[in-house]
Order: structure tokens, then sequence, then C-alpha cells
């Protein structure tokens, strides 16, 4: 085969936001004097192989934000609303005490939804040049965003996004500005979780009133709601113990203690029933990923992982049938990551497959099920899409940084270096094989 000195070597990240039409000439950097006419016609092969590859990508996925004004170190942060129809953008121009705005991009339209001739809502106005970017939150239905800014009131304030009306502003008491608000909507409800320092409170979010405005006497690491609505689980600081709330009246129903003190709590998942509680842990402890019962407090089930790997990410099927795991590895001495992703029954807590390393050290910080459920999506420098009955990768993109957002279908990337939103533009993609 005809050897080329060079080619041009374009990233699919890159390709993501265009539809490159490269001729052969451009894609031959230099060609070797002096060689034969089979030569030649084998490099105009190869070459239109490399092009139907870029082609191929650059039709998968475009970035829709392309040519938009935010620059690159202007967006502080995104968040998806629940169908995945909006998109809120936290920008500020400069740092300091400049305000942080949020703009509401309609995906769908690809367009601002605009207030009052603007495209932005002034969300907060620093006092501080410690203050931390606002958190951003969609409601259940999409049509209002909380932000827990770092004001001294430590509000939370509740907007309309189609009318860019702020509605209520729910008041936890003083609070010290620089520090960031967790916030979590109930599924099914307009209940809204919120912790800051060490006040942690449940709201109605719709009428403002107070359910529980002492959750916990200490800070909270992480709040979720069950898939259900009727349980709130807050995890502790210091990562060892899980209290479970119930959501209509906010009282306290079972709190779960790791049995050691070096077992520290990563991520947090309710069963398909809601009755059990999947706890993932980062420790050398046989019992890293367990099921709690709610109602007795007690480890009912024990999934078995490899030593020596610390915990990345966990998911859910869309049916809740099946349960994905990322377990990440460090090989100190070649400085590299390598990833797998195992899956399992949550009726049975029984293993199924199992996704081993990929061709390069890649670390994987999010782990999705396709909405049909025959894909899984691992992401970090790439992303990666299996089928689960045959195991085929049928998508791998990388990505010009690990720092990004996974849409909940699935159908957006945004990634923050450069700041890009790209779309499967051929959303039959991943479903390329039967399961």
């Amino acid at each position: 085969m005809f050897k080329l000195k060079s080619i041009l070597l374009v990233t699919i990240s890159t390709l993501g936001s265009q539809n490159p039409k490269l001729s052969e000439t451009e894609l031959l950097v230099t060609i070797p004097q002096k060689k034969k006419k089979k030569d030649l016609l084998d490099a105009v092969t190869t070459v239109k192989a490399i092009q139907d590859i870029i082609r191929q990508y650059a039709t998968q996925w475009e970035n829709i934000l392309d040519g938009q004004v935010w620059g690159r170190d202007s967006v502080k942060s995104v968040t998806f609303s629940p169908d995945s129809r909006k998109l809120a953008i936290m920008w500020r121009l400069y740092n300091g005490f400049t305000p942080f705005n949020v703009t509401i991009f309609d995906l769908e339209k690809r367009a601002d939804i605009t207030f009052a001739g603007k495209n932005f809502l002034t969300i907060h106005h620093p006092t501080t040049q410690l203050d931390f970017p606002p958190t951003i939150r969609f409601s259940p239905d999409g049509s209002y965003l909380a932000t827990g800014s770092c004001a001294e009131d430590g509000s939370v304030k509740i907007w309309d996004i189609q009318t860019g009306e702020q509605i209520k502003a729910l008041d936890i008491g003083n609070n010290i500005t620089a520090e960031r608000h967790k916030l979590t909507y109930c599924p099914h409800s307009t209940y809204l979780a919120m912790a800051v320092g060490q006040k942690s409170s449940l709201f109605d979010a719709r009428t403002g009133q107070v359910i529980n405005n002492k959750l916990c006497t200490s800070r909270i690491g992480q709040i979720a709601f069950s898939h259900d609505g009727l349980h709130l689980a807050c995890v502790d600081e210091d990562m060892t113990k899980v209290s479970i709330f119930s959501s209509s009246n906010g009282t306290l129903q079972q709190i779960i203690t790791l049995p050691t003190s070096e077992q520290k709590i990563s991520h947090i998942l309710f069963s398909p029933d809601h009755s059990h509680i999947i706890i993932a842990t980062n420790s050398n402890a046989p019992d890293r990923l367990s099921s709690w019962n709610i109602k007795s407090g007690k480890q009912i089930a024990l999934l078995k992982r490899t030593d020596q790997a610390f915990f990345s990410a966990m998911a859910l099927s869309l049916n809740q049938d099946l349960l994905a795991y990322c377990d990440v590895f460090y090989d100190w001495d070649q400085e590299t990551y390598s990833s797998y992703i195992t899956i399992w029954d949550t009726h049975t807590y029984s293993f199924i497959k199992k996704f081993y390393n990929f061709s390069e050290a890649t670390n994987i910080n999010t782990v999705a099920f396709s909405q049909d459920g025959k894909n899984i999506i691992g992401v970090g420098d790439s992303l990666f899409i299996w089928n689960i009955k045959t195991s085929e990768l049928t998508m791998r993109l990388p990505l010009a940084s690990n720092d990004f957002v996974l849409s909940p279908d699935q159908k957006f990337i945004v990634q923050y270096s450069p700041f890009q939103v790209l779309k499967s533009v051929t959303p039959d993609t991943t479903d390329n094989n039967n399961a």
C-alpha cells in the first residue's frame, strides 16, 4: 500500500460543527516523488475512504450554536430541561462584580427565547468577588427555572421562562456568600429540595410553602428524589450516611450509615420499586456497590466490583430494569486512565454483561442508556455507544475536552472548551442492531 508522508488530520469534534468537503489534493499534504501509478491510485482510494469516514461523522453531529455570541470563557454552566427541548446557558462577560445572566435556548427552533426584547435574564448581581456561579435547574415540565444564587439572603428564585418574570423567592435564611446551592426538583411535582451551608429545606416551588426547613443538621453532599417522587435522599458532607425523607411532608423515614468511615458515598440511586436505595462507594471494601432496604435500613444485596478501581458513574435504564456503572482504573506508571462499564439486572441484582477497556486510555465519567434500552452510552474524552445485545461499538466521537453535559435524551452534547452544542442529526444511529 502506498504510504503517505503526511495526511491532514481533522478531529471529529471539529467536524461536528461543519460539513467538510475536502478534495483529494487537500487531504494529501506531501506525496513522495517518482511513485508508481498503482501506488498513486491506492493513495487516492485511501483518501476517499478517509473522506467517507469524515462525512459520516459530519452528518451524525453538528454544532447548532455555531456563530453564537458567547465567548469560550463566558459560559459558566448549562442545564437541559427534562424533555431535552430547552437549554439554559448561564454566562457573564467578565469576572468580579459583573452580573450572572441566563439565556434560554430553544433546541427545536434553534433560537433564543426572548423576554421584553432581551434574550437573557439577569439572575444575580454579585456582592463579592468570591461569589460562585449560581445553580440553575428546570422544573419537571420545563416551564420554570430555579436559580440558587450566592446572595447573602440565601434565597432561591423561581422564574417563568415564557415571560422572564421572577414569580417566587424561596428564603432559607442568612447564608455565607461563598457557597453554592444544591438544587433538585421532584420528578412529578413542584417540590424543590435545596441545600447550602448547614441549611437544607424542602419547598413547594409553586406556592412557596415550606414543607421542611431543616432536613439535616449537618452539611449535605448530595440530594436526590426517587423516580416516583415519594422519597428524598440526602447524603451528609462526610459521605458516610444517607438520610431518607418523605417528599410529601418532609418527615424522616430512615438513616442508613455505612459500616466503616473509610467508605465514602460517591453515587446513590433508588431501585425500580423505590423500596431500596443503591449506594456506590469509593473504597477497597468488598461492598462498594450495595442495595439497602429503606424501611428496615438493612443491606439486602451486594454487587461485586473489581478492586483498585474508583467509581465514576451510575445510571438506570428508562424502564429501570437495568443498572449500569462505570469503574475507572488509573495506571500510575503510564499515567493513563482505563474504564469499563458493567450492566446488572435491577430485580435480581444478577450480572449481565461487561464492556471492557477501550482501544485507547479513556476516563469515562458519564454513563447512560438510550431511550429504547438497546444501547449503552459512555462519555469522557470521547462519546462511545455500544449495542447491548451484540456488544458492538456502533459509534465513537472524540470530544475536544472531557468537560461536557449530556442531554436526558442523549441527542445533545454540550462541551465547554470550545463552547459547542452538538446535536445528533441521525437519530437512528444507535439503532443499527436489533437488541
